[in-house]
């Protein structure tokens, strides 16, 4: 599995975005139009947020895009999904036959995890369990509990 890490929303991200959405179930609220808006709009002006936007390949074809970025708020760095407030229903985009094991997304976490810049603590809130059969991996495989009705927390403790 091929794992990048994106800082922007380059010709490369879209062109990948666009390809996985037409092979995936996602709410608006992932879409590229969605997130690529209201990153231009409201994100990109408060000066606090770095993108760190993750994307899957196998076997040379997109499988899942993980829309993540760190949002400074003060001297803490938090990692959450991107989409500030205003948006609902956040987490991956992920291929419409997308499969993968609990120990599979582990590696592939973990090594998501020391590609991104660094980080104290990490905020994964309005999750969804699954969307039209397909798990979502974050809610199901990092030992998350439901928090606060829409958010989830996790035990990321070695």
């Amino acid at each position: 599995m091929k794992i990048q890490k994106y800082e922007s929303f380059d010709s490369r991200l879209i062109v990948e975005w666009e390809q996985l959405q037409k092979n995936a179930f996602f709410f608006p609220f992932q879409s590229l139009s969605w997130l690529l808006t209201w990153y231009q709009e409201i994100g990109k002006l408060k000066k606090n947020l770095k993108l760190q936007i993750i994307t899957l390949k196998k076997n040379n074809e997109i499988i899942a895009i993980f829309p993540l970025l760190i949002r400074s708020n003060f001297k803490l760095r938090i990692l959450e999904w991107i989409g500030g407030v205003h948006t609902d229903y956040m987490g991956p985009l992920l291929h419409k036959d997308f499969k993968i094991t609990k120990d599979e997304f582990n590696n592939v976490w973990n090594e998501v995890l020391k590609m991104l810049d660094n980080f104290d603590v990490i905020h994964f809130k309005k999750q969804y369990k699954e969307i039209n059969g397909l798990q979502n991996p974050f809610v199901n495989f990092l030992n998350c509990n439901t928090w606060f009705h829409q958010s989830y927390i996790a035990d990321i403790s070695e």
